[in-house]
Parts: structure tokens; sequence; C-alpha cells
């Protein structure tokens, strides 16, 4: 309850470096990185006084080298028959190189904006290699959300080509108990430009959904939008995991 990390899987030792002895005197506050202490403590006081029983946002911690590490955090509380909170139990997945990608598209949006047109030419041929080379899902959709490109990543995600997709939708994909969300989500994007992260259940070649995680954003040509891009990560392992562990609290 102290913020030191009592049992830690090997990957988290893979992901920052830090021995499990280390991690044991270190507080999670010491290894998080300052802008984002405050809102990991506001988290814990509203799970120590019981308001909340779960959380999960996407932080960064400091590396043994001093570098940034992004990553997803869910912790989940233990408590006894009582209702007391025993321990916290946490999960981390690295997202650093998904954060690496935003930060590419964010500066190619920010050329668009500036309207230099050779720049604009070499980095949308920047953004198609990484598109092409990323393990995620990486797609350009016209406004009316169908897809305009789609990164060859599908084949490994959800066993189509991406030729089976262009001039299709999204929503197509969908499982229909999340459907309602995801139209109301894109809706946002278009409508009042926001920029959106959902998760939602996609349909793959063999009949089968995967939990997918969703980041999707406008992108400007001229100071007028044109489409929007969107970057998408299997989280089916993560929302196995995250099941087994309510599964286990209740």
């Amino acid at each position: 309850l102290k913020g030191n990390w009592n049992v830690i899987k090997n990957r988290m030792n893979e992901i920052l470096s830090y021995t499990k002895e280390e991690f044991k005197e270190l507080s999670f506050v010491e290894f998080t990185y300052k802008d984002d202490v405050e809102i990991d403590l506001a988290y814990k006081k509203q799970m120590d006084e019981g308001e909340i029983s779960y959380f999960h946002f996407e932080k960064r911690f400091i590396h043994k080298n001093q570098s940034l590490v992004w990553v997803h955090l869910s912790v989940s509380t233990v408590k006894d028959s009582n209702g007391n909170v025993q321990y916290y139990v946490a999960q981390v997945v690295d997202i650093s190189e998904r954060k690496r990608m935003e930060e590419e598209n964010r500066l190619l949006i920010e050329e668009n904006n500036r309207n230099k047109a050779q720049q604009l030419i070499e980095a949308k041929n920047w953004y198609r290699l990484l598109a092409d080379n990323t393990i995620d899902l990486v797609c350009l959709h016209n406004l009316d959300s169908s897809f305009k490109y789609v990164s060859p990543s599908i084949k490994n995600l959800l066993g189509y080509t991406p030729e089976d997709l262009i001039g299709k939708y999204p929503a197509d994909l969908v499982h229909p108990e999340d459907l309602a969300k995801f139209k109301n989500q894109i809706g946002k994007i278009i409508k009042e430009n926001k920029r959106i992260s959902e998760q939602v259940r996609l349909l793959n070649s063999y009949g089968e959904y995967q939990w997918f995680e969703t980041n999707a954003t406008l992108v400007y040509e001229n100071n007028v939008p044109v489409s929007y891009q969107s970057s998408t990560r299997d989280i089916t392992q993560r929302k196995k995991a995250e099941k087994i562990i309510e599964d286990t609290l209740i």
C-alpha cells in the first residue's frame, strides 16, 4: 500500500531494467515521470478511500538509464473479507512504439497545416514507410470513415489483405455490442474535431472477434479536414488478463 512493488514479473525487468530487489526498495513515485505523478497519486487516493477499485491510464516511467518509457498502466485493488484494501495488482504494457508513431503522425499533420508542398510529399512517404512496417494497424480513412489506406499489418492482425478493406467501412467489422459506441466516437472526430480512443471487438477473417484499442484523429490539408488517421493495437491478451483479475476479485 505504500507503493513499493513486492512481486514483479520478468517482463517488468525487461521494460525498465531495474532488478526485482530494486523494485522492492523503490516506490512507484520514484520511477514515475514528474508530470504523471499527480495523476497517479490522485487515482491511488481514490482507491485508498474506496471510491474506485480499478483504474487505467497512459503514463511515463523512468528507465534505469534515465530515459522515458511510455506504458499503459492498469491497477486493481485486492481486499480482505472486511473490504479493506490489502494490496494492488498492476499490469504494465509497453506502448513506447505506439507513442513514437503518434508523435510521427502529429509531426506529419503539422507539416500539412504549414502547407509546405514538397515537405508534405516527403512526410507522406515517410508516414507510408512507417505504416507499412509497424506491427500495429495504421489506416487512413475518408471522411465518411471508409478505408483509404490500410497497412499490411492487417494480414497478421485480422487475416485480411489491405485490398480486402479499401473502400469498405470499419463499422462492418465491429461487434454488434460495440457498434453504437464506436459510431458515436467516429462522429466526434468529424463533427467535433476530437481525438478519440476506443476499445472495440473486430471480426477477423476466420469469423472470430478480437479486442482492439483504436486511436484516431483528423488529417488536414490547407487547414481543411480531408481524412482521418487511425492507429489500432491488438489488446486481446490484455483484456483476457483484466478478466482474470476481475474474476479473481469477485
